[in-house]
């Protein structure tokens, strides 16, 4: 049985790109379905097309002699975040299909709209949510029918599959990963994505999660740095994003992973995800000198109005509080602002800029707000078609104006002299280039 785990490429037509800066990160997902794969002395390719930048036609090419393939359409790093432009992943599916071989497809498309998205792709199956177990076992039945957590063409599920409990995960099959290959520019070359846990037990109505399961669960500490080791040895990594959706909701958790880290004398750089009320002044500290470079927070809004309205439950104080102790302890900071929910004025969305200039991040992220089917946000619609990832609310703005306040945000932030000054002094010039073609992508 020879298995092929597929990522398609989303930007391989220049000027063609969707509104998601599609970074290329490792699939780690599909890793791990490498890892389970070969326990069961499974043949398995991984083949990361966004890396090689190959259309569907040279992505289906590649996977030819497969047995099956599994193709996703939203990796790890995007399983909250999905891209909604999915041509690029329709037709590849397509192409695949044309070869005669079974193709299962997963991720956040196939989970929220399973029977609109095999109508489009022409898969045999979709695997529902967390895609680890139920991947190897269609793959060991030789087929989909009956596999818990997998929906065929005019079916219901069977069963869904149980949380993945991390822990019974096998190591990660790094060994298909091309060395160098991965890069954050905010943090540097020679990168790889880990997990600690998974879900997030706040209620924030924009949060698709529907890929991590009904619990928050964590991985035992030895697990995770053995990971890290391995991927060290395996591929030279110097960098890694903890990918968590609240690193630090488990401070008892870091500590451990920082103790370790710092024991070992593993010389990593990393970053993270968290909420600003979830730090503190000792655990920034330790975090710092465990090799934490940057620390990612979703502040989303400088209105107190929407905050509450969209679940956030944070109030601004405690944001600022917990971007001034970040910057104290000598962690760079990335902060995500949204424009678009329900009911925002102009104002409240002047007033997000203004919180961003005022909490002077390292690095400031503006978006359009989007609505994911199998979200709160997504809900409150007007319009809900099936099979349709919507660009933006439909309310009182449209897409367009909703951009042109995008691009005011970038360039009221990024452009400030004093802005540019400190990043030449604390990045120095090669930072600050990596940091101006990603602005100009925004802007473009």
């Amino acid at each position: 049985m020879k298995a092929a785990l597929v990522n398609p490429c989303w930007d391989y037509r220049a000027g063609k790109r969707g509104p998601v800066y599609n970074r290329k990160f490792p699939p780690i997902a599909l890793a791990n379905i490498a890892g389970l794969l070969e326990q069961e002395q499974v043949q398995v390719s991984l083949l990361d097309a966004a890396t090689m930048n190959i259309s569907p036609r040279q992505t289906a090419e590649r996977v030819k002699d497969a047995d099956v393939v599994l193709l996703t359409s939203s990796p790890y790093d995007r399983w909250i975040c999905p891209d909604i432009a999915i041509d690029p992943f329709v037709r590849t599916a397509k192409r695949i299909k044309k070869q005669g071989q079974p193709l299962y497809i997963m991720g956040a498309h196939g989970t929220v709209f399973p029977q609109e998205m095999m109508e489009q792709t022409g898969a045999d199956g979709v695997i529902s949510g967390e895609p680890e177990y139920a991947a190897r076992d269609l793959v060991l039945a030789g087929g989909a029918d009956g596999v818990p957590g997998v929906i065929m063409p005019g079916k219901p599920m069977a069963a869904a599959q149980p949380p993945v409990d991390l822990n019974t995960l096998p190591m990660p099959a790094y060994h298909l990963f091309t060395p160098h290959t991965y890069k954050y520019e905010i943090l540097g070359s020679d990168m790889m994505v880990f997990e600690s846990s998974r879900g997030c037990p706040f209620p924030c109505i924009f949060c698709y999660k529907g890929m991590y399961g009904p619990k928050v669960r964590r991985k035992h500490t030895e697990k995770f740095i053995a990971e890290i080791e391995k991927a060290r040895k395996d591929l030279g990594i110097r960098s890694a994003y903890f990918m968590d959706l609240e690193f630090t909701i488990f401070p008892d958790m870091v500590r451990s992973i920082c103790d370790a880290l710092l024991k070992r004398n593993i010389a990593l750089d990393w970053c993270c995800q968290t909420r600003a009320d979830a730090v503190d002044e000792d655990l920034l500290a330790l975090m710092k000198r465990a090799g934490c470079r940057v620390i990612h927070y979703g502040v989303e809004s400088g209105s107190e109005r929407v905050l509450k309205q969209i679940g956030k439950k944070i109030a601004k104080p405690a944001i600022a509080k917990g971007i001034t102790l970040t910057k104290a302890a000598g962690i760079d900071t990335a902060c995500f602002f949204m424009f678009g929910f329900p009911g925002e004025t102009r104002q409240e969305m002047d007033q997000t800029i203004a919180f961003a200039k005022q909490l002077n991040p390292t690095y400031a992220s503006f978006h359009v707000a989007i609505p994911y089917p199998g979200t709160a946000f997504y809900q409150q619609r007007a319009l809900r078609e099936p099979g349709v990832f919507p660009a933006c609310f439909d309310g009182d703005y449209s897409l367009a104006e909703l951009e042109k306040v995008k691009r005011r945000a970038f360039m009221a932030f990024y452009l400030r002299p004093a802005y540019v000054l400190d990043r030449l002094r604390s990045g120095g010039i090669g930072s600050l280039y990596q940091q101006f073609k990603v602005f100009l992508w925004y802007l473009r």
